[in-house]
């Protein structure tokens, strides 16, 4: 710890990019999993319709790893076709 004053701008500028990269960081994490979570809460859908269409576990899988697959950027088109279903729930429920 020096004793010459504070922080310069320059030191505050590299924290403020640090914490950039880890908030976008952290959002494409919590993107994925939101959107994890809900095909999970949706899969019995996949499963009733497993009965009438066979390729239903193909399109399935087609899914997951478009989701899974980071060069893909599944989660993120799915998050933003899904969005505003995702925010009136949120109100319902806060």
């Amino acid at each position: 710890m020096s004793t010459s004053g504070p922080a310069g701008p320059s030191l505050d500028n590299k924290y403020n990019k640090i914490e950039e990269r880890l908030d976008v960081k952290l959002n494409a994490y919590l993107l994925k999993w939101i959107i994890i979570i809900l095909y999970y809460k949706i899969k019995w859908i996949f499963s009733v319709l497993g009965w009438i269409l066979p390729a239903m576990t193909l399109l399935k899988l087609g899914i997951a790893v478009c989701i899974l697959l980071p060069q893909f950027k599944g989660e993120f088109y799915a998050y933003h076709l899904l969005e505003s279903y995702i925010l009136k729930a949120e109100k319902v429920v806060l």
